[in-house]
């Protein structure tokens, strides 16, 4: 199953840094998804993309359209809940 659920994007940029810190929640995580998005999202605020673009890839209409993966440098897991 390659479906997952979002829970929170939020995207908070810190100027004093330079910064711009990427905070994901979801149900789980596909190999490189956390760095798609970020990279996708990256693409949208550069003006390389249109907000229209990454809807059209969600509905499933052209998703190879927006894929651009961030390097791995700078990922950082932060937190893992497990039910029981």
């Amino acid at each position: 199953d390659t479906t997952r659920t979002m829970y929170r994007v939020e995207a908070v940029e810190r100027l004093e840094e330079k910064l711009v810190v990427f905070f994901y929640e979801g149900s789980g995580f596909l190999y490189h998804m956390a760095r798609l998005i970020t990279g996708t999202l990256l693409r949208v605020g550069r003006g390389e993309l249109h907000p229209g673009d990454v809807r059209a890839a969600l509905e499933g209409k052209n998703p190879a359209a927006v894929g651009s993966t961030a390097p791995a440098c700078g990922l950082c897991l932060e937190k893992v809940i497990y039910d029981l």
